[in-house]
């Protein structure tokens, strides 16, 4: 159940005695204790003092003796006295309480001469957990959300008085209805409540768990009661109690740690940290500054930066590589570049970035997995550089000087905050140290953002969640400043344009610059002059004013109490411009909790869970074809899938891996611009999911916290957000009142620096007229042989598997490393290893020995690719193929034997298959002739001419002689068939078991028996033998003939081979298994070839393709042709026609033609004929 409140104020013009009626009407009189009376006289003290700091809040009248009015305040405040105490007030701070539950405060007594306005901002009281407040009112909800909310609760928010002996009297119920609900839930309900009012500390965990309870029965209660309509009263008693323990759940207040924790990682931080850290510092005085850094990773950026430009500059080369001419001499005329080719270049440029640096990326997290990724520092990078890029000694020496000035610059930042801050307020802290940090698959997700990705954000996301869950306090990223103060906001207010000070990003980021330099007293970056001249003097202005009210009075804390185990964040205000308008959101850059907060937990996991997923979703990838998923998973195929026909795995969308899904924006995030996964993984987004879970899991408790209409917001209602703002009404346009706002916030206006250079649209116009004048440098880099450290390899690998690794192969180092050394390729050893990888490692259930091992297998597939293996001067050809384009495939043969002498060709026949194939056909027709002569007997007269019809015209179509008419005629006998259903299926078996023909071992044997058509006699009709034999064997032996008499002309019947596939290879009990079974599918060709090679070394061309031309070649007939490229592909394939075809070169009539046959001609002359080879 979700109960809201509207706020009860008093306002400054109200009189003394419309105060007063408004206090008795609301007055519960209290007998007041001894602490009371101690409690009120310091109230009177701090009334009197106050009038030395007088403001402009009337609450009381302030005419006449300022004791008289003093008396008739202590009078209402005696009347109105509940429970109060006090806290130590803030000066010159202007603290707003955060969300829905900010309270009234009594106000200061002013007199009659007012001061400044700014100075009256100096005093607030600080909100307290404890101190009573006339409470906000909320509308009424159910607990599902189906009461009428509108109701609004017109009594003002009681403490809890709940017991176990008026909880019947709350409820209102009478015998027959309680005892319509199960006695078990009544005294769950008052034990819980008994319970709760025995905690000495009410204020616990417990103590909120003991809420929950309370809530949730109640909430069951409900349900069971709203079936009848009698019990509106009862439903309505109900949901005030409920309200009841909520008001009370978000009452348990805790003051967060005094600590400020930023977090740098990848280098030194930035020298601007000290103008925030001031900033904090006039903000949070008593807070200490806590500076977060990697000291394994001080030259992470600087590597990262190495590794980008080296993918920068590969896109750049595939980018060129990918033009065409008419693109290229646009680019070098620096000719317009109209949209069309500007998008292309955009889309190219994008992909080929996206290629390389993944290329990159995952060579470095290889190399990260082997070296040991969770001890992954500066000493891998450095070995990175020289194992794989070939630094030279003097390239890593200016490396190591680059970390080892990160640390000096960490150092002198450290000084310079000590004497800003005091040296008790300055830590510095190693990310390594947080609890957190030492579970594995956390470390390994941090390792992963900073050496996979190069995300700085999405690892500062998971530290920031660790650290808060530890120490407590605020995170805040290094350039965000606190809120301003109310004085600020005036004068910013005062000299703003159309609100051009408060909400444009340009102006608020040079007066956010401008208001650090004053704070710090340090030199300030420089935005100003991107202001235009107006805009310039209007901040002059806002400055002069700044600088009167005092560096005390620039900033303001936010409330630092928070509701036990829950967290605050910030929510940003960004005006985009008038299309886009106002981006809203929660943002992560400051959080507030305390130390061990519940919610953390939650947001913790939910990252590991996202992380989780990506996990799968990559593994599901890697082990199963996307293809053969789009088929048993799709819809069509659903037959099959039932059937059981096929092994049916856990399907997965193609949502969940296809475009725009979290996991393809995953490796593109800080790549291609404007494409973020980090938001819903780690970031904002992912935390206010989390936070709308935890509240979800207190149940009826929880969703005070909530508001499910605020989407935007992941359903989290207002009081989980610092900088809420209320938007002004009745003036043009949309704008907020940062003034008055409902809770004070930060000032998140991040510098436009070349740390978001990820986010923005290269120009690619700026590099390419450069490109593609200059040779581009060869920025691949080798596979290198790394080899590997079990110790280091498996640091962090449970226990278990190290155990079974020791055990099953114990000396897995040794042979890796001697393998990878080896100078010669041991392929069984090679087989042996990466099986036992596979076993051992990849099949694991961990994801760190998963990986660890798929980087393993890589690197073996690296090292299998760098030996380049002698396969021969071979070219070989399956006779089936050449009898398909004999024409082609000659040019293929003869020209190949012409571009090398050393060349020699192999020509693989099949007799025994292709007698076999005769067999199989000989069979189906004698065996349909028979089956249908039967069928013939049993049915009608006219089925009966519709079979003989059907007979005669499939033999036909079998044989290959159909004609087109024919054919029809088929089709339309089919149809006369099938009017009988009976008859239909006979014809469809009878087809079926013919084709399903299994030749009998001791005929496949007996093949090779067969010399010639008479050894077939008896086997079906003469002509049948003859057109089958022809078309299988003899035709076959005719091409064959052929190519060795052409062989024998050009004197190259000794570079030909002919092979038999039957005796060859007949060690391939595959291919014995083929034939049979009867295999006749086309795959069974794909078969032989692999058997071809693993027997033989060589090339097996899959068409018929010639001998590439020479470059001297192609010159010469560009000549002739002016470069005119289809006339020189033209005259190329006429000249291969013209050496090794059959057919005689022909021209027709064309103008065309005939200057194609000039040039022909000319380039013929020109030839050495004697020495093609040579071309």
């Amino acid at each position: 159940m979700r109960v809201e409140t509207v706020r009860q104020e008093y306002h400054k013009n109200d009189n003394i005695e419309q105060h007063t009626k408004k206090t008795r009407s609301k007055r519960r009189i209290k007998t007041a204790s001894m602490d009371s009376v101690i409690e009120i006289g310091k109230r009177i003290q701090a009334e009197i003092s106050s009038t030395l700091q007088p403001n402009n809040y009337k609450i009381a009248s302030t005419k006449g003796n300022w004791k008289s009015s003093l008396m008739i305040r202590a009078g209402l405040l005696f009347s109105n006295y509940q429970s109060m105490s006090t806290e130590k007030t803030r000066e010159y701070k202007a603290v707003i309480s955060h969300g829905g539950f900010s309270s009234f405060h009594l106000q200061h007594h002013t007199l009659n001469n007012e001061k400044d306005a700014a100075m009256n901002d100096k005093f607030k009281y600080m909100k307290n957990e404890n101190r009573i407040h006339l409470k906000k009112m909320r509308k009424r909800r159910s607990v599902d959300d189906v009461i009428d909310d509108k109701q609004l609760n017109k009594k003002t928010m009681s403490i809890y008085d709940i017991t176990s002996d008026n909880i019947d009297k709350k409820i209102g119920w009478n015998i027959e209805k309680k005892n319509k609900i199960s006695p078990e839930l009544i005294d769950k309900l008052k034990s819980n409540i008994d319970k709760y009012q025995e905690l000495s500390d009410k204020n616990s965990r417990e103590g909120i768990y003991l809420l929950k309870t309370q809530s949730n029965v109640l909430s069951q209660i409900y349900k069971n009661l709203q079936v009848n309509e009698d019990n509106k009263l009862l439903l309505s008693n109900i949901k005030s109690i409920i309200n009841q323990i909520q008001n009370e759940y978000v009452s348990h207040k805790v003051s967060i740690e005094k600590n400020i924790h930023v977090v740098w990682v990848a280098g030194a931080p930035p020298d601007s940290i000290t103008k925030y850290a001031t900033a904090y510092k006039l903000a949070y005085p008593d807070f200490i500054f806590n500076l977060w850094i990697d000291i394994k990773a001080m030259g992470a950026y600087i590597f990262n930066k190495i590794l980008r430009e080296i993918a920068f500059e590969n896109a750049k080369h595939d980018l060129v590589a990918s033009l065409n001419k008419e693109e290229l001499n646009i680019i070098k005329n620096n000719a317009p570049i109209g949209k069309e080719l500007q998008d292309k270049l955009a889309r190219s440029f994008e992909y080929n970035l996206l290629k390389s640096q993944i290329k990159i990326q995952d060579s470095v997290m290889n190399y990260a997995y082997i070296r040991g990724v969770l001890n992954f520092s500066d000493g891998e990078r450095i070995g990175f550089l020289k194992d794989i890029l070939n630094y030279d000694e003097k390239k890593i020496e200016s490396f190591q000087a680059e970390i080892n000035k990160n640390r000096e610059r960490t150092d002198l930042i450290k000084e310079k905050l000590i004497s800003i801050l005091g040296e008790d307020k300055v830590v510095i802290h190693d990310v390594s140290t947080l609890s957190d940090m030492k579970i594995v698959h956390r470390k390994q997700h941090y390792q992963q953002e900073l050496i996979l990705r190069w995300n700085y954000a999405s690892a500062t996301d998971q530290l920031r969640m660790y650290i808060l869950k530890e120490h407590g306090g605020i995170y805040t990223d290094y350039d965000v400043t606190p809120g301003y103060t109310k004085a600020v906001y005036n004068i910013l207010e005062e000299n703003s344009n159309n609100f051009d000070f408060l909400e444009k990003e340009e102006c608020r980021r040079a007066f956010n610059d401008e208001i650090l330099s004053i704070a710090s007293n340090e030199e300030s970056s420089g935005y100003k002059n991107k202001l235009s001249n107006d805009e310039k003097t209007r901040l002059d202005k806002i400055i002069h004013e700044i600088k009167k009210i005092g560096t005390d009075n620039l900033f303001s804390p936010i409330d630092t109490t928070v509701i036990r185990d829950s967290m605050l964040m910030s929510k940003r205000y960004q005006w985009w411009g008038e299309d886009k308008g106002w981006n809203i959101r929660g943002n992560n850059n400051f959080l507030a909790t305390h130390k061990g907060s519940k919610v953390t937990e939650f947001v913790i996991s939910g990252q590991d869970n996202a992380y989780r997923q990506l996990f799968d979703i990559r593994e599901k990838l890697r082990t199963e074809s996307i293809n053969v998923q789009h088929h048993y998973y799709a819809g069509d195929n659903i037959e099959e899938i039932n059937s059981g026909s096929i092994e049916k795995n856990t399907p997965l969308d193609h949502k969940e891996y296809g475009i725009g899904s979290l996991f393809s924006k995953y490796r593109m995030d800080g790549i291609i611009p404007r494409v973020y996964s980090t938001l819903h993984i780690t970031g904002p987004d992912a935390i206010m999911k989390s936070m709308r879970d935890y509240y979800n899991s207190l149940g009826a408790l929880g969703q005070c916290r909530l508001d499910p209409s605020n989407k935007h917001f992941k359903g989290l209602s207002q009081d989980s957000f610092i900088g809420n703002l209320k938007r002004i009404n009745g003036i043009e346009g949309e704008h907020y009142d940062w003034k008055n706002q409902e809770s004070f916030g930060i000032n998140d206006i991040t510098p436009d620096d070349v740390s978001s250079w990820t986010a923005k649209i290269i120009d690619i116009k700026s590099f390419l007229y450069d490109i593609v004048y200059r040779d581009q440098p060869n920025s691949s880099f080798p596979p290198p042989v790394i080899e590997i450290d079990v110790k280091r390899l498996t640091i962090g690998w449970p226990s278990e598997v190290k155990g079974k690794l020791r055990s099953l192969w114990p000396n897995f180092e040794d042979e890796y490393n001697r393998l990878l050394n080896g100078n010669f390729i041991n392929l069984n050893s090679l087989s042996n290893i990466d099986k036992k990888i596979h076993q051992y490692l990849i099949l694991s259930e961990n994801k760190l020995v998963k990986w660890s091992g798929i980087s393993l297998a890589e690197k073996l597939n690296d090292y299998l690719n760098k030996f380049t293996i002698p396969i021969g001067n071979k070219v070989h050809y399956l006779l089936s193929e050449i009898s398909e384009q004999h024409d082609e495939y000659k040019k293929s043969m003869f020209s190949v034997l012409a571009s090398d002498p050393d060349a020699k060709l192999v020509i693989w026949r099949n007799d025994k298959y292709n007698k076999y194939l005769v067999i199989k056909e000989l069979s189906i027709l004698q065996g349909r002739k028979s089956k249908i002569e039967e069928l013939m007997k049993e049915c009608s007269p006219q089925q009966h001419d519709n079979l003989k019809i059907y007979h005669r015209l499939k033999r036909k179509e079998q044989l290959g002689m159909i004609t087109p008419e024919e054919q029809l005629s088929l089709i339309d006998t089919i149809t006369l068939i099938s009017e009988d259903q009976g008859l239909k299926q006979r014809i469809i078996d009878i087809e079926n078991t013919l084709h399903s023909f299994y030749i009998e071992k001791k005929l496949v044997s007996n093949l090779d028996k067969i010399q010639n058509i008479k050894s077939l006699k008896g086997a079906g009709r003469y002509r049948d033998i003859e057109y089958l034999w022809n078309r299988y064997v003899g035709k076959e032996q005719e091409i064959l003939n052929d190519i060795m008499n052409n062989a024998q002309s050009r004197n190259l019947q000794d570079k030909i081979e002919i092979k038999d596939v039957s005796n060859e290879l007949s060690h391939s009990t595959l291919i014995n298994k083929l034939v049979y079974d009867g295999y006749g599918f086309d795959d069974f060709k794909q078969v032989m070839k692999y058997n071809i090679l693993y027997r033989e070394p060589g090339l097996l061309l899959q068409k018929a393709v010639v001998a590439v031309p020479s470059g001297e070649l192609v010159d010469i007939i560009n000549k002739h042709t002016s470069n005119n490229d289809e006339e020189t592909s033209a005259i190329l394939n006429k000249l291969y026609q013209h050496f090794f075809g059959d057919k005689t070169v022909d021209f027709d009539s064309s103008i065309e033609e005939q200057r194609v046959k000039i040039n022909f001609e000319l380039v013929l002359s020109e030839l050495d004929i004697d020495n093609l080879g040579k071309y």
